[in-house]
């Protein structure tokens, strides 16, 4: 019984090491400034067989040790296993200067979905 459980122990372990799959891929993506505000554009493919819900994209912008961040619905409110859904986010520039972006995606079920994000374009 002890080593069923030393086992039992192990395998789980092993299971919850394991990192997460990427479930959301970004096929492309900008972020560039139009007037006052950073706006991030793009397109995101469903990389797992389920249905994923009310995800949100989100945009974060840095000038220097600023930081404002928005967040908006993906086009597609219930994207598909294999389907792709473009995305659009816009953030008030928090300041004057040179500027850098971060995206990552959330929906009710998940702080942060999985997501493989390329550099933008």
């Amino acid at each position: 019984m002890r080593l069923y459980s030393l086992l039992l122990i192990v395998f789980v372990s092993l299971a919850l090491a394991q990192p997460e799959p990427y479930k959301l891929k970004v096929q492309s993506w900008s972020c560039k400034l139009e007037g006052r505000a950073v706006v991030a554009n793009g397109v995101v493919v469903n990389l797992t067989p389920a249905v994923l819900r009310d995800v949100r994209a989100n945009l974060q912008v840095s000038v220097g040790a600023r930081v404002a961040t928005n967040s908006a619905f993906i086009s597609l409110r219930a994207l598909n296993g294999g389907k792709t859904s473009a995305f659009r986010v816009s953030v008030p520039k928090p300041a004057a200067g040179g500027y850098s972006c971060k995206i990552w995606f959330r929906n009710p079920q998940a702080v942060q979905i999985p997501t493989l994000v390329p550099s933008p374009r």
